[in-house]
């Protein structure tokens, strides 16, 4: 996975543009439609694939959604 930079988009912005890359090898990805509930979404990108479960950020350990997604990205590339 690749991964599209977070930064000066909203949080369905990004969501929806890593709905292709995350379901790209099998996995299965709703959209997020409330904003607030971006943790939720998180934990279920997490869920997708063995890998990430064990160096994927916890999301509730984040105030800012696009503060975990650039930590998303580090740790799962």
């Amino acid at each position: 996975m690749i991964g599209i930079n977070p930064r000066g988009m909203t949080v369905i912005e990004w969501t929806d543009r890593m709905i292709p890359e995350l379901t790209q090898n099998g996995g299965i990805v709703g959209r997020l439609f409330d904003p607030d509930h971006w943790r939720e979404w998180a934990t279920g990108v997490i869920l997708i694939d063995t890998r990430w479960q064990g160096v994927a950020p916890n999301p509730y350990q984040f105030e800012k959604w696009d503060d975990w997604a650039e930590r998303f990205l580090q740790t799962t590339n």
